[in-house]
């Protein structure tokens, strides 16, 4: 799952392994959107059942291997450097349209892909920040919680143990780890791709063990998660909101 409104799948499609979401729309058919980031969104009428939209996303799996490959062939401009923007909020590394609308309540929620936030006064923008904030941070606690699921299950095979987990809005960090074991997360991790969120959560946990960026930890770091540096990598393109 990516949160409310979207489910995530990783499936084999000729080989490659490819992520894709997938969300319920109004319309009448499946559509398939290839992103400029490689990911796959599924936009499918709720009537229809998970196992035949995927049936039909197999069955589309040249389409969507050559497309990939016309991405993986484009030149990757530099993140713009904010998460929000005008029109937009990312989650998960995906762009969802926002939707501001009037309201009694302060109040946000995904649906068909996009974020609907109603505030009594649309055109209050700190307004709807604050409710975005909200959204964000409710989701970021379900997210990272199934992201240490994920990443214990390694890291306990190392001697690590599942840490207490805070979560803060931090300007110049995605997370720490304190000599006492308790982990600090940045809100804003949750609009980075899962790969890069599962990089910061790993790497914490790493710290569990090593509170240094010394050999040692980076061999431990290597062992339970070979392909970090392209991770951090793609996580150093993105600029802490």
């Amino acid at each position: 799952m990516t949160g409310e409104g979207a489910v995530f799948h990783t499936l084999d499609l000729d080989g490659r392994q490819v992520r894709l979401w997938l969300f319920r729309s109004r319309g009448r058919r499946v559509r398939i959107v290839v992103q400029p980031d490689g990911r796959v969104t599924v936009h499918a009428p709720a009537r229809v059942p998970e196992d035949r939209v995927l049936a039909f996303v197999r069955r589309r799996a040249g389409w969507i291997a050559r497309t990939l490959k016309k991405v993986d062939d484009y030149v990757r401009l530099p993140h713009p450097g904010r998460f929000e923007h005008s029109g937009a909020v990312a989650f998960l590394g995906v762009a969802h349209p926002l939707a501001v609308e009037p309201g009694g309540r302060a109040s946000a929620r995904m649906s068909a892909g996009s974020l609907i936030v109603r505030v009594p006064d649309p055109a209050d923008r700190a307004a709807v920040d604050r409710a975005v904030d909200r959204w964000l941070k409710a989701r970021a606690g379900e997210v990272f919680e199934r992201a240490l699921d994920r990443q214990m299950v390694i890291a306990s095979r190392f001697g690590i143990s599942r840490p207490p987990v805070v979560l803060r809005r931090m300007k110049r960090r995605w997370g720490s780890c304190g000599r006492d074991g308790r982990v600090v997360l940045n809100v804003r991790l949750v609009q980075t791709p899962p790969e890069c969120l599962e990089y910061v959560v790993m790497h914490e946990l790493c710290h569990i063990k090593h509170h240094h960026h010394g050999g040692a930890f980076y061999a431990l770091l290597t062992q339970v998660m070979p392909d970090w540096p392209k991770r951090k990598e793609q996580l150093s393109k993105i600029v802490v909101g």
